[in-house]
């Protein structure tokens, strides 16, 4: 019990550790029950809090900023064998795609997928897929604007991928 006291006091000192190769930068506190996928680089925040039975599958190039919450399964009510709900669950992957940015206090859903490019503004609910290079913000999340296609098409093509310049100072993938 002392030994496991005194890795968290290392850890929590270090404040995050890395994964898939180097290439995933997790901030400490990050409670994980879904099953993860990485395709690539990914930074996520602290206080995050990925939760349920599905998995989590998380594009190249992904920025999650502080306190998200995943929710990969949810109480099924239309179980009617007991109340305020049944025994089952209804189980959803979340799926991110590449170089997409996710503010701070968002809540992603079961059964989402996030197309390439958006960006959530903080504090949104995502409770239904969002569209490649939309950016979406409320509760529930609406898109709002989008991005600069040709813009953005061009700083891929030129491989300006801001984790793998800021954190792993490489070009490429």
């Amino acid at each position: 019990m002392m030994i496991f006291k005194l890795l968290r006091k290392i850890i929590l000192i270090s404040k995050k550790f890395r994964l898939n190769n180097d290439k995933v930068l997790i901030q400490w506190d990050f409670p994980i029950q879904s099953k993860f996928i990485f395709k690539g680089a990914a930074y996520i925040g602290e206080r995050c809090s990925f939760i349920g039975s599905g998995k989590v599958i998380i594009g190249d190039n992904t920025i999650i900023s502080n306190d998200v919450l995943m929710i990969t399964s949810m109480h099924n009510f239309k179980d009617n064998t007991m109340l305020p709900y049944g025994f089952s669950n209804e189980i959803g992957d979340i799926i991110i795609s590449e170089n997409v940015w996710i503010g701070a206090r968002v809540t992603i859903l079961p059964n989402v997928k996030i197309g390439k490019g958006v960006i959530i503004g903080a504090g949104s609910v995502v409770t239904k897929d969002v569209p490649d290079m939309s950016i979406v913000g409320g509760n529930p999340a609406k898109i709002i604007n989008s991005r600069d296609k040709n813009e953005y098409y061009k700083l891929e093509q030129q491989e300006q991928l801001y984790l793998y310049k800021k954190y792993f100072n490489e070009v490429q993938k």
